[in-house]
């Protein structure tokens, strides 16, 4: 998956973050308001940690949350089982496996955004403008 989602690295927009979460002293959260995101895929290491807290500050500015639980890692399994609960009661995230989840039917319409399929065309999807479309954040 990884290896295929850097051949489109053309797409690709960087922001640097010193501490756990993705929007913690970053531009993310100016970054995302510009290109209009409303729906996050958050994926990476540490689910327990920088995936959990960039969750949690992603649900507090209203963002609509993919976590794809085959694509979350932690140290310790049920760390990382626990971590994937909580953002699923918690913050509402749909925690589909990746192969399994489908952006286009679980994106709320009014919550959708203008940008990056690049994480929905990889697995399989097909484009179309009309459909919503997603950020993919990989931490």
């Amino acid at each position: 998956m990884i290896s295929s989602l850097r051949e489109a690295r053309s797409c690709y927009l960087f922001v640097l973050k010193p501490k756990h979460s993705g929007f913690y002293s970053t531009t993310l959260d100016l970054l995302l308001s510009h290109l209009q995101a409303r729906n996050l895929i958050l994926t990476g290491i540490a689910g327990n940690n920088c995936v959990l807290f960039t969750a949690n500050d992603a649900y507090m500015r209203d963002f609509q949350l993919f976590i794809p639980s085959d694509c979350v890692v932690s140290i310790e399994k049920e760390d990382n089982e626990y971590a994937l609960r909580q953002m699923e009661e918690v913050l509402k995230a749909d925690i589909t496996p990746a192969r399994e989840l489908d952006l286009v039917r679980s994106a709320q319409p009014r919550r959708s955004l203008r940008l990056l399929r690049l994480f929905h065309e990889q697995h399989g999807g097909q484009l179309n403008r009309s459909e919503p479309l997603s950020v993919y954040v990989e931490l």
